[in-house]
């Protein structure tokens, strides 16, 4: 997972293609190291996943109620399969999901 600091948002970008089982492993342990160090203003960029399950979900879901109550979790940047599945689970009800990373910074900035 690469990390990118902006002035008030963390982006997250998981280099895995795949959000499963394996994926979301490795990506919860960083995920989970980031925020105990403070931060809890994070976008996590999908463009790079092209397959997601239910692990993968868990993984998100894991992260929301990390920072809940103290801080936001966004996503952007879906692909066609990716973000239909997060509609389909009613994640875009729960969760700000963004088309690219500037509307994402520019909206969480405010």
């Amino acid at each position: 997972m690469t990390v990118r600091k902006t002035e008030n948002v963390t982006i997250l970008k998981p280099i895995t293609r795949r959000l499963d089982r394996e994926g979301a492993i490795g990506c919860t342990n960083k995920l989970q190291s980031i925020i105990k160090s403070g931060i809890d203003r994070i976008l996590l960029d999908l463009s790079e996943i092209l397959y997601i399950d239910t692990r993968g979900l868990g993984f998100i879901i894991e992260a929301m109620e990390a920072v809940e109550g103290i801080g936001e979790i966004s996503i952007c940047c879906p692909n066609g399969r990716v973000h239909e599945f997060l509609q389909l689970t009613k994640m875009d009800n729960i969760l700000r999901i963004f088309p690219n990373q500037t509307t994402a910074l520019s909206t969480m900035a405010a």
